[in-house]
């Protein structure tokens, strides 16, 4: 699987169309999952009520 397949599946789990935004994070999570440097960090952080729960819960 490649990230941008990832990508795709992260997508089709949002319940709703994502914004610009969240669109741009789901590509960046995906980029990162597949990263090998195992001391990576990715810092997912924004204002309430902007779809952190849901980009995440799409992960799970």
């Amino acid at each position: 699987m490649t990230a941008s397949e990832f990508y795709s599946l992260i997508k089709q789990q949002f319940p709703f169309n994502p914004t610009i935004k969240q669109n741009i994070v789901l590509q960046q999570l995906s980029e990162f999952i597949f990263k090998s440097d195992k001391n990576a960090l990715y810092l997912l952080k924004g204002y309430a009520g902007t779809g952190k729960t849901t980009i995440v819960g799409g992960l799970l």
